[in-house]
């Protein structure tokens, strides 16, 4: 375990000679239909986008473009050291740039999943981070595991009694974070029913969480404050007029 890359590095040197290149395989990860559109009307109605993901931070900027997050406008700010005192000066000069940004100006926040976990430690740099967080228009957390997401989570629900979260996921280790927020959406596809199972609702699709929460959810929560009134009103028709 000691120096285990460059020891790597060495015997690579030595097995990579006179190799005869006979083909290559690719995956390609492509989002799918009416993502960025589903994302920028969340954003529109002041929905707070957070993207955590176990890509490496290069792929998850490119994500992050092409599913309409991020855009050239905006300006962006990353931590990926993993030094406490390096994370601790870059959160405080993020801070104080974010306090005299103009109020129109867009701000990103990009985090490696290694920082997220040195700044575990301790409940001060938490707290600058989610300030921070909180000052932004998105968080990108990259590098993260399952169940960093799932803390991610939690943390944001300690330190935002008030907010509602919304987790929405595709594949087992997405499972963690759907479970721990207060409304869990899986997307059943192809990297399985893991995350559909575990959720509060399935659906085969991400662009169908905009009539989920703009239409269904709204006619829902419109339902239960009409049940509201309406067991008030009956129960005062009902005892007054026997009192």
């Amino acid at each position: 375990m000691l120096n285990r890359d460059d020891k790597l590095d060495l015997v690579n040197a030595k097995l990579e000679r006179n190799l005869v290149l006979v083909g290559s395989t690719a995956i390609e990860d492509k989002l799918q239909e009416e993502v960025p559109e589903t994302i920028i009307a969340l954003k529109e109605i002041g929905v707070k986008v957070w993207v955590l993901t176990g890509d490496k931070v290069e792929t998850a900027i490119n994500i992050g473009y092409s599913a309409g997050l991020l855009n050239n406008d905006m300006v962006q700010h990353q931590v990926d050291s993993i030094e406490v005192s390096e994370i601790m000066t870059m959160l405080r000069n993020i801070n104080s740039e974010l306090n005299k940004a103009n109020a129109g100006q867009k701000q990103a926040l990009i985090i490696a999943g290694d920082s997220l976990t040195k700044m575990e430690s301790s409940s001060e740099y938490l707290d600058l981070f989610l300030d921070i967080s909180d000052k932004v228009d998105v968080v990108l957390a990259c590098r993260v595991s399952p169940k960093q997401k799932g803390d991610i989570v939690s943390m944001i629900q300690a330190r935002f009694p008030k907010k509602i979260t919304l987790s929405i996921g595709d594949g087992a280790n997405d499972v963690a974070m759907i479970m721990k927020a207060h409304v869990g959406v899986g997307i059943a596809g192809r990297e399985g029913m893991q995350a559909a199972r575990t959720a509060d609702f399935a659906m085969g699709k991400f662009k169908y969480l905009r009539p989920l929460l703009f239409a269904h959810g709204r006619e829902a929560y419109r339902r239960n404050s009409d049940i509201v009134l309406y067991s008030f009103y009956k129960n005062v028709l009902y005892v007054i007029v026997q009192f």
